[in-house]
């Protein structure tokens, strides 16, 4: 585990609204989105005063360990709500 990484922090925030990934491995994230239906998740990886370093390690783990564990989770179902390009006027 990495420094900035605090394996003592629980893995659920609120009731069940919000929730924090410590680790890869601290939450089955895949089930958790099935069970709730979530289709979007707003990452927060870069909070307060962390260094730059410790933000981009964040995004690099999250794109590497947990976005390909994501892939495909909903791609059965149209996505209403993701931002589209505007129609080109013609």
């Amino acid at each position: 585990m990495s420094p900035g990484w605090d394996a003592s922090c629980t893995p659920w925030q609120g009731a069940g609204q919000a929730f924090s990934l410590v680790s890869p491995d601290a939450l089955p994230l895949r089930q958790v989105m099935t069970d709730m239906h979530v289709g979007h998740l707003m990452l927060l990886l870069h909070m307060d005063n962390l260094p730059d370093a410790l933000a981009r390690e964040n995004t690099q783990r999250f794109a590497h360990d947990v976005m390909p564990h994501l892939t495909g989770l909903w791609s059965a179902y149209e996505d209403h709500w993701y931002p589209a390009p505007w129609a080109i006027a013609g």
